[in-house]
């Protein structure tokens, strides 16, 4: 009777032993799921916010272009920094970094915050748009009388996180503006007068490069 009760004992433990592994083992599945899954859904949030940043360059650019081919400078629209950038003939690369939070905002009026972490709600989704260049036309490029295109290479660096998880993004976008080119007097060294002369629809942006990362693109 003591052999049946203790073997009945002994089976009931392992019965429970064994529940107990599977009901661990489940457990931990379970968790790791979870957690595989919160980590894809962070990444993605990481994703779209840095593309987000990326979006937001762009699309100031190409207002600030549209502006511009319309003759709305600072205080009637964007485009004072095209009409400065080309009508003035600029051919050094152009930069802005971190330092330079505020520039294009007070200068120009873009709504370009570089090095501003930027919330997209209260889940703790944000992006930070790192760094922006600028890659103008050579100077041959402006001696070119009458009507003409001058090609604009604007390259893009952001951030976007969200719980930890960081995502990078790049883009090149080339913007191609259409000015006209007149020679201010005859001999050699007379100077060239730009001004812009199309219009939004001639000329939408090209998306060279659109790239969202783990690494950060070289700077």
């Amino acid at each position: 009777m003591f052999d049946e009760r203790g073997s009945a004992l002994i089976f009931t433990l392992m019965v429970i032993l064994i529940l107990t592994v599977l009901a661990v083992a489940i457990l931990e599945v379970t968790i790791t799921n979870y957690k595989i899954s919160h980590a894809y859904a962070n990444s993605i949030s990481a994703t779209y916010a840095a593309e987000a940043g990326l979006e937001r360059v762009k699309n100031e650019f190409n207002i600030a272009l549209s502006d511009a081919y319309q003759g709305k400078g600072k205080g009637k629209g964007k485009g004072e920094f095209w009409i400065n950038v080309v009508e003035n003939k600029n051919t050094t690369k152009i930069q802005y970094k971190q330092d330079a939070k505020n520039l294009l905002k007070e200068s120009f009026g873009l709504d370009i915050p570089v090095g501003e972490w930027i919330s997209l709600g209260d889940a703790g989704q944000e992006y930070k748009i790192d760094s922006i260049e600028i890659d103008p036309p050579s100077s041959e490029a402006f001696e070119n009388e009458g009507a003409q295109v001058l090609t604009y290479k604007v390259r893009v660096w952001t951030e976007g996180r969200m719980n930890k998880i960081v995502r990078y993004g790049y883009a090149e976008i080339t913007f191609n503006i259409n000015v006209n080119i007149t020679k201010m007097g005859s001999d050699k060294s007379a100077n060239y007068k730009v001004i812009l002369s199309g219009n939004a629809s001639q000329s939408p942006p090209i998306v060279d490069k659109w790239i969202i990362d783990s690494i950060s693109q070289t700077q």
